[in-house]
């Protein structure tokens, strides 16, 4: 299962792709951008919420491999 953000990750790169051109190139370029930068946001949350899931409070890092060292990492 792809995330949620992949849709709109996809759609804005294949909006990206076809260029800009025409009377409305300047509001479609400015659209995009808007876009882009509201995905952007988003996508830098999840990857914050996705590190704090991966941080102990002692500041150990673990993943599923490796599921820490402390009492709290392993409790």
């Amino acid at each position: 299962m792809s995330h949620p953000l992949r849709t709109e990750v996809d759609i804005l790169q294949m909006r990206m792709r076809g260029g800009f051109g025409g009377p409305r190139a300047m509001d479609d370029a400015y659209e995009t951008m808007v876009i882009a930068n509201d995905l952007l946001g988003r996508l830098m949350a999840e990857v914050e919420r996705l590190d704090r899931l991966a941080t102990c409070d002692c500041g150990d890092q673990f993943t599923a491999d490796d599921p820490g060292t402390c009492s709290r990492c392993k409790g």
